[in-house]
């Protein structure tokens, strides 16, 4: 399970195989759907209801950072975050 976390950490930041960007403050995150899926019930209602983010293959997220949201999504994608006391 490891080795397939890494992998497709690396698909991610590689943009390899993507179907969603997620955008933060102009700030572009290439992302896969069922990987968001898999770890967030917000992405999977959002996706599987046929709204408008999944048919344009975009997110825009308000409210949070670009630096909040690596985090997130680093942490989706590798079950690790960092914390500081920042």
């Amino acid at each position: 399970p490891i080795d397939l976390l890494q992998t497709l950490n690396s698909f991610r930041n590689e943009a390899l195989f993507t179907d969603i960007c997620i955008y933060v403050d102009g700030v572009e995150f290439a992302c896969h759907k069922a990987v968001l899926c898999a770890a967030s019930a917000y992405f999977k209602a959002m996706f599987s209801c046929d709204l408008r983010e999944s048919r344009l293959g975009k997110v825009y997220v308000e409210n949070i950072s670009p630096w909040t949201m690596k985090r997130l999504l680093d942490f989706i994608y590798t079950g690790q975050v960092e914390i500081s006391h920042e």
